[in-house]
């Protein structure tokens, strides 16, 4: 087999190695902080619901159905920024290990995804608020 698919099947083999990895550079990242991860859920939500006020009042729009499209477009938006501009770091980050052959590759982008993914789910609670208190599906937001 190749080198490639053997990288593949060892970094799928060690799912809870990443798990654990990027649920310690989370706890890294936000050591020092008292709130941690849920400061980007405080700011998104203060942004959102500031920006959604403002602009429906500016558009003669209805409050609502102005705050769960910009909710729904900002967070996901959001999301593959910081995905697409982390991402470009992950094999700079990780130089140190890379060159001793510690980990494999497929292990770090594993890591960064789930990392990311943690990161975001942070903001669940602001969807789940959106869809329970302005009673549209998310079908209705898509479509």
């Amino acid at each position: 087999m190749s080198s490639v698919i053997l990288d593949l099947k060892k970094g799928f083999k060690n799912y809870n190695q990443w798990f654990y990895l990027s649920y310690l550079s989370i706890k890294r990242r936000y050591a020092m902080s008292i709130i941690g991860p849920n400061w980007t859920l405080i700011a998104n939500t203060f942004f959102i619901l500031s920006v959604s006020f403002l602009f429906s009042g500016l558009n003669q729009k209805v409050f609502s159905d102005y705050f769960v499209f910009l909710c729904f477009g900002y967070l996901i938006w959001t999301y593959i920024i910081e995905f697409v501009n982390s991402g470009n770091m992950i094999f700079l980050n990780q130089k140190i290990d890379i060159s001793n052959g510690a980990p494999n590759l497929t292990g770090l982008v594993l890591k960064f995804t789930f990392m990311q993914m943690l990161l975001f789910a942070h903001n669940l609670p602001l969807i789940i608020i959106t869809l329970f208190f302005v009673e549209l599906s998310l079908w209705g937001c898509v479509l």
